[in-house]
């Protein structure tokens, strides 16, 4: 494969203590390209925010080396406390890897970590994707401990995406209707969306929820979904679950 994506990439400076490149930061990011080929790959590395244009970036991998590349020390400097998409395509085969650490303010020990396999392009037909495993947490943050979900949707091509995007759990489906621009990364929380909110218990208290998810798409997209997980009162990540989605017709439905 020569081409490659991921959706959810994140470098955090939320607390001195820990410095990269001049950056107190909390998380890291890297990204690792094998090249088990004979002749050195050259690569280009492509940045997709929300808002911002893609940036671009000309890296090598040498032959029959794993390359390791720390994402936070790229110049230009990618946005720091924003997500943001990847993109790699390299001119020989090649095999992509994207890892994140996340820190304690002032301690070096990593404290939660997510590793994901990047999507293989090209994109050629990527409209519809699945998610059999969400879930909410109570969203009051006031427990011990809570947990935060966001479907990321990178759109690296030239026209506009209209995005359905279906949620099913024990009561009846919802659907909420969005566009991702050209070339641009959409992060969606389910905390904040209607119909994506948190069941109500017998005592009438907010209670956690499971579901799944089915996302169409009107162009080829790149889908990503991540769970967070926070004790009380540390803004820290305490534990990290990545994956890229299916994408795949299953039926209507």
């Amino acid at each position: 494969m020569r081409e490659w994506y991921c959706c959810d990439n994140y470098i955090s400076d939320r607390h001195p203590g820990i410095e990269r490149d001049g950056h107190p930061l909390t998380g890291l990011g890297w990204l690792a390209v094998l090249n088990p080929g004979d002749g050195p790959a050259a690569v280009t590395l492509t940045a997709f925010f929300a808002e911002a244009p893609p940036a671009t970036y000309q890296l090598e991998a040498e032959a029959r080396r794993s390359t390791l590349l720390e994402l936070h020390l790229l110049e230009p400097a990618l946005p720091r406390n924003e997500p943001f998409g990847l993109r790699v395509v390299s001119d020989r085969p090649v095999v992509a890897q994207a890892t994140q650490y996340e820190f304690r303010a002032f301690e070096r020990l990593p404290e939660a970590a997510g590793s994901q396999v990047l999507y293989p392009g090209p994109l050629a037909d990527e409209r519809e994707w699945y998610f059999a495993d969400g879930y909410t947490s109570d969203g009051t943050g006031q427990r011990m401990w809570f947990e935060h979900e966001r479907l990321y949707v990178l759109n690296p091509g030239p026209d506009e995406a209209r995005i359905d995007l279906t949620l099913y759990s024990e009561r009846s489906a919802s659907l909420l209707q969005y566009c991702v621009a050209p070339e641009r990364l959409h992060v969606l929380a389910f905390d904040d969306q209607p119909g994506f909110r948190w069941r109500r218990d017998a005592d009438g208290l907010r209670s956690s929820v499971f579901f799944s998810l089915r996302l169409r798409s009107t162009v080829p997209v790149v889908v990503q979904k991540t769970r967070r997980d926070y004790v009380r009162f540390d803004p820290t990540v305490q534990g990290m679950w990545t994956a890229i989605g299916c994408p795949a017709v299953v039926g209507e439905g």
